[in-house]
């Protein structure tokens, strides 16, 4: 370009970190809030992450990691105060109202189809997590491709 032609405006980059934002009002930190907790099977840590610094903006990438670690070494240093224990435990069993019903969206549909097969297998996740405490990434590699290999067996001796 020569050296007496115009400066030509180029784009500022799109930084989703830099981007301006406004504070949220209490109801829209709920209703977010709100919905990453119920969209949350098993942890909402990558809902909320989704929620507060893609899609909201409301903080960076590196302010919920200095949270989170905050909120660890609080919990750690604080872990035996009776009174969070208490809460704790108040949360759980808001989470075992969320879980159960998790699994009463996910039964209906096997219910209205009838399928006795998925609502046995539902049933086993259920008994080997909720009742014998089994790990969940054990029994879920054992169910998923168990469920798999029978879905695949059903439909194939369907068409056949």
């Amino acid at each position: 370009m020569p050296p007496d032609s115009p400066p030509v405006a180029v784009p500022a980059p799109d930084i989703p970190e830099l981007a301006p934002s406004t504070p949220p009002g209490l109801i829209a930190l709920f209703a977010a809030f709100a919905k990453m907790s119920l969209a949350g099977f098993g942890g909402v840590l990558v809902w909320a992450r989704r929620g507060i610094v893609d899609q909201h903006r409301w903080m960076t990438a590196n302010e919920p990691v200095v949270i989170v670690t905050i909120l660890a070494a609080l919990y750690a240093r604080y872990a035996e105060i009776d009174a969070l224990r208490r809460i704790l435990a108040g949360v759980s069993c808001a989470a075992v109202g969320l879980l159960i019903s998790a699994v009463f969206r996910m039964m209906m549909p096997l219910i209205e189809r009838r399928d006795l097969i998925g609502l046995v297998i539902l049933a086993a996740v259920f008994v080997a997590i909720g009742l014998l405490r089994l790990p969940l990434p054990a029994v879920l590699l054992v169910a998923i491709p168990l469920s798999i290999a029978i879905a695949f067996f059903i439909r194939r001796r369907a068409t056949s």
